[in-house]
Formats: structure tokens, sequence, C-alpha cells
């Protein structure tokens, strides 16, 4: 217990102040108030750490008499190796409070008597220092074979790690930090060029700047390829074809741009063959080849088996296999991309000559004669490298036959050529061609352009085809055929008055040769004589109930004449005097009208004999596939079309029509003699206003179609 003195005063008079002491006792109080700052910061040191004291976090802790020390402490545990879990005078913070923020801690405030209060804050640990590079690999250089057999397809698979073999770039923070890697590459045609790495340092804390290395790998050519050349060979003709004699054999070229060719010089004094081929291989490196493509650096003498090598990986040490740089400078020693190797090939030969002759035996000119080409063969036999020709037969001896012989105002006809070949090896073949000179050019058609005809009284006029042709010619001799079309033996047409105006035709020429050409033209039919004299026709198109039917289609002559019924069902033209018409309506409109259910009953009540159908235009109704009969059979066509699974009926049309003056003989059977669709008149003179037709729409018994 502490003692105080406590005074107090007090006004008393406008002159006189009373003042007065006594002691007073004051206890302190159970605990102290902890203050502290909920919210706080705490940068990490270099080393990835730091050691914060308690009284860091005290925010104004006070006690109303003797404020004595702080402690803190974690309530979820510490830093590896602390026991930050307990109070102590300070805390560790480190690089793993970087992934758990805000961190919880417990801050204690002690008075002088032991007493404590607890504060609870949260602390963010900050990582304060960004990172930095140590170290970045300085430029590397890998040869293109070894780059592209055990890099470029790791690269390619996005293994970056693979280029860890040139060194790895080195990175510090004081915590925690992570690389991002990206790989780019160019290469040329002769795999040369180079590699760039950028790998890019980060942090957790996205503020900090980004360290990052960019390493770069140059791929640098390496010529070194080996081939393996053919090596001499004898071969013999086999059919024409020189047997393979092998080629090089390119190894070891992965970086190289090879090209291979070949010169060839003949001999045909050889002792033991017919002749032989001095072939000159070249390859060719174009990735290193001298400006003037020297073979600067001759490797011929330096082969496996002269350097007990086996660069082609066959077993063997032979003579005809070279390594580009393996030479007069060293092993290896100084490329040249050139690689120049000599083979000999000896060829036998007892075989024919082999040629091609082609011959063209079409005559197109005018004046049916053709400048005829003896050709020369070409050569088709690959043993024969030289060879004598001579020519022999209708056109004359040529020998020796160098080259193409023209013959000129050759006409038409059969003739014969022989060919004899003799090639460098004594080898002799014979060829001779029957040709056949033939006339490939069509006879040229001129048609009259104005060609007028009169009808005369006979009301018709007859016109040969011959009688259009104009001027038309062939360039060979013979009478042309005139016809009106590609049918030689369609030489002649009628027309009447029907015809009057312009008729449309075609005039063909025909050649001895069967060649056709053609022209086109029109014939003006005139009436000039008057001949031509309209008379009328007209008539009536009703159902069996005297119902008219309109939109029928009247046609006279197949199509000469057309109308069409009006809705009285009436048609009326005019036909030419004097001519012979035929008058037959038809129409497929509306299948389905008229055609239902009722007609099936009655079709039905028919066939079983209940209800007997007495009309022999119900009957033709009924006879749906046209069978000359009614059966089931018809029954089951209507309803096909009723369910509109058939727009139209077997063997039959949708309407028929007979001739209204026309009496069945048996009404209740109309098909016991064929019975007219048709009106035919005969040397037609006088108006008929009577041509009438009763029209029966088929499946359509009750005559209900409108």
């Amino acid at each position: 217990m502490k003692t105080h003195l406590l005074h107090r005063s007090r006004r008393v008079s406008p002159l006189f102040i009373l003042i007065s002491f006594f002691p007073l006792f004051l206890t302190a109080q159970d605990d102290p108030v902890a203050v502290c700052d909920t919210l706080s910061t705490v940068n990490l040191g270099v080393m990835g750490t730091s050691l914060i004291a308690a009284d860091y976090f005290d925010a104004g802790s006070s006690d109303d008499s003797c404020l004595d020390y702080f402690e803190v402490r974690r309530p979820n545990g510490g830093c590896p190796g602390t026991t930050d879990d307990v109070f102590q005078d300070s805390i560790l913070f480190c690089c793993d409070d970087l992934f758990s923020n805000p961190i919880e801690v417990i801050f204690r405030a002690y008075d002088c008597d032991g007493n404590f209060d607890d504060c609870d804050l949260e602390v963010t640990v900050v990582d304060a220092f960004p990172p930095f590079m140590v170290s970045c690999p300085g430029t590397q250089t890998v040869d293109c074979a070894t780059f592209l057999s055990d890099y470029l397809p790791e690269l390619e698979n996005e293994n970056w790690s693979v280029l860890d073999d040139f060194g790895v770039p080195l990175f510090y923070d004081e915590c925690y930090y992570e690389t991002e890697t990206s790989v780019s590459w160019s290469l040329n045609d002769c795999s040369s060029g180079s590699v760039a790495r950028l790998v890019t340092a980060s942090d957790l804390n996205p503020d900090h700047a980004q360290p990052s290395c960019t390493h770069t790998i140059i791929v640098e050519h390496l010529s070194d390829f080996v081939v393996s050349f053919p090596e001499d060979i004898t071969v013999d003709c086999d059919n024409g074809i020189l047997p393979d004699t092998g080629a090089p054999e390119v190894f070891l070229d992965e970086c190289e741009m090879t090209e291979v060719s070949y010169e060839d010089q003949y001999f045909f004094v050889v002792p033991d063959a017919c002749y032989k081929i001095v072939r000159t291989w070249t390859v060719v490196n174009g990735c290193l080849t001298h400006p003037d493509s020297l073979d600067v650096y001759p490797e011929e003498d330096f082969s496996e088996a002269a350097l007990g090598m086996d660069w082609d990986g066959d077993g063997d040490q032979d003579e005809h296999t070279f390594r580009d740089g393996w030479n007069e400078t060293g092993a290896p020693g100084m490329p040249d991309g050139i690689l120049v190797f000599t083979q000999e090939i000896k060829v036998n030969d007892t075989e024919q000559p082999v040629f091609e002759i082609p011959i063209d035996t079409c005559i197109t000119a005018n004046d049916c004669q053709t400048d005829f080409v003896i050709p020369l063969p070409t050569n088709t036999d690959a043993c024969a490298v030289t060879t004598e020709i001579s020519v022999s037969g209708d056109f004359g001896t040529y020998d020796p036959f160098t080259e193409a012989v023209v013959i000129p105002g050759v006409g038409l006809g059969e003739y014969t050529i022989d060919y004899t070949f003799i090639d460098n090896c004594g080898n002799t073949s014979y060829q001779s061609y029957d040709i056949t000179v033939v006339d490939c050019q069509p006879p040229v058609a001129f048609c009259q352009t104005v060609f007028e005809v009169e009808i005369p009284f006979t009301l018709f006029r007859e016109v040969q085809a011959e009688e259009l042709d104009l001027a038309s010619f062939d360039n060979c001799p013979g009478n042309l055929i005139f016809s009106f079309s590609a049918d030689v033996n369609d030489q002649t047409m009628t027309v009447d008055c029907s015809d009057l105006g312009e008729v449309p035709v075609e005039l063909w020429a025909t050649d001895a040769t069967g060649l056709q050409g053609f022209c086109e033209t029109n014939i003006t039919v005139l009436n000039n004589l008057g001949y031509c004299v309209e008379v009328p026709l007209s008539g009536l198109i009703t159902d069996a109930d005297d119902d008219p039917v309109a939109g029928i289609e009247v046609v006279v002559n197949s199509g000469a004449y057309l109308t069409t019924t009006d809705i009285l069902g009436g048609y009326a033209l005019n036909l030419y005097a004097g001519g012979d018409f035929e008058v037959a309506p038809q129409s497929d409109m509306d299948p389905m009208g008229g055609v239902t259910t009722i007609d099936l009953l009655l079709i039905s009540q028919h066939i079983l004999g209940v209800n007997v159908l007495s009309s022999p235009y119900q009957l033709l109704a009924a006879d749906a596939n046209n069978s000359g009969g009614v059966s089931t059979l018809d029954i089951v066509s209507i309803r096909k079309v009723i369910l509109a699974l058939e727009t139209e009926f077997p063997n039959n049309t949708i309407w028929r029509f007979i001739d209204a003056d026309y009496q069945f003989p048996e009404p209740e059977n109309p098909w016991a003699e064929p019975f007219p669709e048709s009106i035919v008149f005969f040397d037609y003179q006088q108006a008929v206003n009577d041509a009438d037709f009763i029209a029966v729409k088929t499946g359509d018994v009750n005559h209900s179609a409108q």
C-alpha cells in the first residue's frame, strides 16, 4: 500500500482561502490493461528471419501502479526449431510464415505484482527483398549433329531441362523463388543457328523485380557426312533395260543438304564386254561447298580401308566409302563439302534394240493430201547407246536415216515403211509399218439462208434436203449425201398448212468416209396461193352425268394444234381444210380429285354382287389398273392414291376420254371391243361443232370430281 497526500482548497470569502491536508490510502488494481497493435507488419531480413521483441507490439498498455514488462507467443506453433508457442520476451518470424499470413500472436503485459493481461493480434510477414541473379551461363556451342539427336527432340517436347547440360542459371532470395523458362530456336536448312533460353526468377511478392538470365547456345554446322559409293560392276541387258548398277548411299547427313549427280563416259572398245561406262559420281553438300564447286581436298586416297574405319556401320572396311574432311589435311581434317568417286560399269548386250515410232495417218488438209512425215524413232532401249537406222518402203530408201523426212502430197491409201536398227553391240532389229492414210476432215455444210415454199392445192409440200444446200464442200473428191439429221436416210420432210411460218431445220452433209458436218436454217412455209383455209372445230367434254369438265387439254395431231376446255367444258379451234386430223383430249391433273373411300365401297359392293355397277363409264373408272375388268387389285391401287402413297395408277392414265357418239355394244362389259378415245377426220372440209367426249376420272366411280 502506498500513501499519498491529498490537498483540497476552497474559497471562504473574497479575502481568505481555507487550505487543509489529509492522507489518502490507494490500493493497486488486480490486472494491468494490455493494448496491442492488432494489425502489425514484420519485414523479413536478408537471411529470411526477423526476431521481434515483445514491446514492438505494445500500443499503449497501462497499469494503475506499475507496468513491468511484456511477452509474446504463438498459439499455433512457430518457425522450425523455435519454442514460440510459449510466452517469451521476443518472437521469431521466418519464410514459412509467408505461406500462413496473417500470423496469430498473443501479446501479454505484466505489472510489478506479476498480474498480466493478454491482447490478440495478427502479424503480416513481408518478404522485403527481391530475388537477384547470382550467375548466368555464358554462350555455349554444340555441333548440329549432337543437337539434332540429343537436344532437339526433347525441346520439341518442351523438356527445357535438357539444356541444363550447358549450365544452370543461379538466383538467390532470402526465402523462396521460382523460375520460369522459355526456349526458342532457329535453324537454317543446314541445321545451324542458335537456341535462346530465357530464365526468369520471381518470389512471392508480386511487386518485386524479376531478374532474368538470357542464355545463348550456338548450333554450329558440321560437315562430316559419309558416302558409300557403288562398286565396279558388270551387267547383262534384260529386255532393253539396263539393270540397276547401284547408287551412292549417304550417311551422317543430318546437317547436310546433299545432292547426288553423275556424268558418264562411254568406251566401245572393251576386251571383255560390249562397252564400258565410266561413271563419275559427285556428292555435294550445299551447306559447305567451294564457290566454284571444286573438290579442294580430295578424299579418293582416304577410304575406310585406307584409314581402318567403318563409317557406314556395315561391318567392313571397303575401298568405296569416304568421309568429308578425312583427307590430306587430317583425319579428321578440313571438309570441303564434296566427295567424288569413279565407278566402272561394263555392259553385255545381245538383245535386239527396241524403239518406238509415232506415226499419224490423219489428213486434215482441204485438198485431200497431206505432207506425210517419216518419223525418227525414239530409242527406248536403255542398253543401246548408239544406233544405225535405215528406212525403205513405198516412200523410198534412206540409209543412213538420221532425221525425219517429209513426203509431200501423200493421198489416201495404204503404204509400207520398213525400219532397220543396228545398235553399238551389233544387234539388229527390223520393224515394218503398214500405214493407212485416211480422211479426218469432215465436210463443211453451207445452208440456204432463205428458203421459201408454197403450200399447193395438195395442201402439202415435200422438201428434199439437198434443196437447202448452198455450197457445201469436202476436202476429198466424192458426192456428199444431204439429210435432215445424222441419219443419212432422213432426206425428205413434208410441210403442210399446220407448218405455216418458220420451220427450223438442220442440213447434214456426209462424205464418202462417213464424216459429217451440219448447218442450221429455216424453211419458210407460205400460203400465198390461198389453199390453206381454216375450218372451225368445236365440241364439249362432260362426265357421264353431263357435267362439264374444265381445264382439259385438247390435242390435235400429236400437238400440231392445242387448246383447253373452258368452264362450260367447251373447246374450239380452227383446222386447215383438206387435212387429216386426230382429236385426242388428255389430262393428268388432280389424281386424287373425286377419289374417296365411297368409291372403294362401291367397287367392293360390285365385286361382291351386292350393288353391281351398270354404267360402262363407272366400270371404266373402277378399272384403276386398266386390266379390262374390276377386281380387288383395283381397290389396292385406288387406296394407295387416296393415302398419297402413289401419285398415279399402274398401267393407266388419270383421265380417259371416250367419243360421246360411241355406243358400247355391251354396257355391262365396256371392254368387249376397243372403244374410241379420239375422233379422226379425213379430208376435213366442213365445220364440226359436236366433236364431244365423255370424261372418265380413274377411280371416281360416283363422278364426284369437279
